[in-house]
């Protein structure tokens, strides 16, 4: 797999839309800078890349397919990130109201 500029922004996308989409879901209040969307965004696109490859690993070739096109891993990885933010924000909601007043 080549890292180049494509690749470095899916992962940034992806992990974007878990971010965006797990704060908005979960009712957060809290205001973050940009930096920490950054930083969180990457670090759950590779998350979030991460388990787009075990969830095909009986067909590894569907990874380098998809990251050979970027606009349909856009999509695809976006889509994943959103669905896991919406799950993992709608379970930590209830959560935050008990533990996080």
């Amino acid at each position: 797999m080549n890292f180049d500029t494509y690749t470095f922004f899916l992962i940034i996308l992806s992990g974007f839309m878990f971010i965006w989409s797990f704060r908005y879901f979960s009712h957060s209040q809290s205001k973050i800078s940009d930096f920490e969307y950054v930083g969180f965004s990457s670090f759950w696109g590779v998350i979030i890349l991460g388990i787009y490859g075990w969830l095909t690993k009986s067909h590894p070739e569907q990874l380098q397919i998809l990251i050979s096109n970027p606009f349909a891993a856009g999509v695809v990885l976006s889509c994943l990130g959103f669905l896991m933010g919406l799950i993992f924000g709608r379970i930590f909601r209830p959560i935050r109201r008990v533990f996080f007043r």
